[in-house]
C-alpha cells in the first residue's frame, strides 16, 4: 500500500509529459486542474464512499517495517524528480516561440501549475525530510526549499513553529476569525523575521547565520537564472515560487485555524497538545501529502515517519480533503460557516 506515495511523482512526471508532448493553454494547467478541480471531486466522493473503519486499516497497514522502507524511499527519490522537472521547465520555455502571443499564457499557465507541484508536494515533501535526524534527508529537504525560495522554512517550521505552535509568538498559527489573505503576509514575513531571530540567538555574526546565507543563496539563484536563461525564465521562477508560498502557507492556515493554548499559572502556555491541530483523514490527500492532514500526532512526536502517524481521538477533525478545504478557505464566509461550528462544539 505505501507504493501510493508515489502517486506525487506520477503526477510531475505526468505534467512534464504533457508540457514536451502537447505544449498548449489546456495542458499547462493540468496540474492546476488537477489539484483544484480533480482532486478535490475525488476527496468529496472519497470521503463519502470510505469508513472509518477502512481508514483506520489503510493506515494501519502502511505502518510496518516494509512500508516504512518504501515511503523513505519516496521522499528521498522525490527531490530528484523534482529537480529534473524544474531543469526541463527552463529548458521548455527557451525553446518556445515568444513571438507567438498564445505562448506567453501557456508560460504563465504553466507557472502557476508548477508552483501548485513544488508548493503542495515539494515543500510537503521538504516538511517531511527536515523532521529527519539524516543529514542526507535534511539536505535533500533544503533542496527542494530552495526550488521555491523558501529555505529560511527549515530553521522557522523546526526551532520555531512547533515550539510556538497555537501560540501570539507563531506566525504559521491563525487566529479565529482570520482571513486567509491578511493571513499570508503575516505568515510570510513573520515566518522569515523569526527565523532571523532564532539564528541571531546562536549566532551573534551575520556572517555566521544561517538565515543570511540561505537568502544570498537564493538571491544568487535568482541573478543566476536571469544571466543564463533571461527574464522569461526568471519570471517564471519567481511566480512558481510566490504559488507554493502562498500553498504551503495556506496549508499551515488550515491545520492550526482557531485553537489556541492556553497560559498556565506559571505564565508559560500548556504543552502541545492533540487539541491543537486539526486532523483529515482522508486517504487521497495524505496519499498526495505524505500524511501531512494527520496533524496532531505529528505534532506531538515530530520525529516519527509519516507512515506512522495515526489521527488522535482529541484533535478538531476534517471531514473532507485539502484541496476541497483551501477552495473554502479563499472564500472566508464559506470557510467560517464550515468551521465555526466544529471549533464551538469542542469548547
Amino acid at each position: 500500500m505505501a507504493i501510493a506515495y508515489f502517486f506525487p511523482h506520477l503526477l510531475v512526471a505526468t505534467q512534464m509529459l504533457f508540457m514536451h508532448f502537447f505544449p498548449s493553454v489546456l495542458t499547462s494547467v493540468f496540474s492546476l486542474a488537477f489539484v483544484f478541480l480533480i482532486h478535490p471531486l475525488i476527496d468529496l466522493i472519497l470521503s463519502k464512499q470510505i469508513s472509518t473503519t477502512a481508514t483506520s486499516k489503510f493506515y494501519s497497514t502502511i505502518a510496518n517495517a516494509s512500508s516504512l522502507r518504501t515511503s523513505r524511499a519516496a521522499v528521498r527519490i522525490y527531490p530528484l524528480i523534482q529537480s529534473i522537472f524544474l531543469i526541463y521547465c527552463f529548458y521548455w520555455i527557451t525553446n518556445l516561440n515568444l513571438d507567438h502571443s498564445e505562448n506567453f499564457w501557456i508560460i504563465t499557465l504553466a507557472a502557476l501549475s508548477v508552483g501548485t507541484l513544488t508548493g503542495g508536494l515539494g515543500i510537503t515533501c521538504a516538511h517531511e525530510l527536515i523532521h529527519r535526524k539524516s543529514r542526507l534527508d535534511r539536505f535533500l529537504g533544503l533542496i527542494l526549499l530552495h526550488q521555491t525560495n523558501y529555505m529560511h522554512f527549515e530553521v522557522e517550521h523546526i526551532k520555531g513553529h512547533h515550539k510556538n505552535v497555537g501560540t501570539a509568538q507563531d506566525p504559521a498559527s491563525a487566529d479565529r476569525g482570520e482571513i486567509l489573505y491578511f493571513f499570508w503576509p503575516r505568515a510570510v514575513l513573520g515566518g522569515l523575521i523569526s527565523s532571523y531571530k532564532i539564528q541571531s540567538r546562536t549566532q551573534d555574526s551575520l556572517i555566521r547565520n544561517k538565515i543570511i546565507h540561505f537568502l544570498v543563496i537564493e538571491i544568487l539563484t535568482l541573478v543566476l537564472i536571469q544571466v543564463l536563461l533571461g527574464s522569461i525564465a526568471l519570471a517564471f521562477f519567481v511566480v512558481q515560487s510566490i504559488v507554493a508560498i502562498l500553498l504551503v502557507e495556506t496549508v499551515n492556515y488550515i491545520e492550526h485555524y482557531g485553537l489556541r493554548r492556553k497560559r498556565q499559572l506559571t505564565g508559560a502556555y500548556e504543552p502541545v497538545h492533540e487539541s491543537h491541530s486539526w486532523d483529515c483523514g482522508n486517504i487521497f490527500t495524505n496519499i498526495f501529502l505524505f500524511n501531512i492532514a494527520i496533524h496532531a500526532d505529528h505534532h506531538e512526536h515530530p520525529q516519527k515517519h509519516f507512515p506512522m502517524l495515526h489521527l488522535r481521538i482529541a484533535s478538531k477533525k476534517y471531514d473532507i480533503g485539502y484541496s476541497a478545504l483551501i477552495w473554502l478557505a479563499l472564500i472566508y464566509p464559506l470557510w467560517r460557516q464550515y468551521t465555526h461550528p466544529i471549533l464551538d462544539r469542542s469548547r
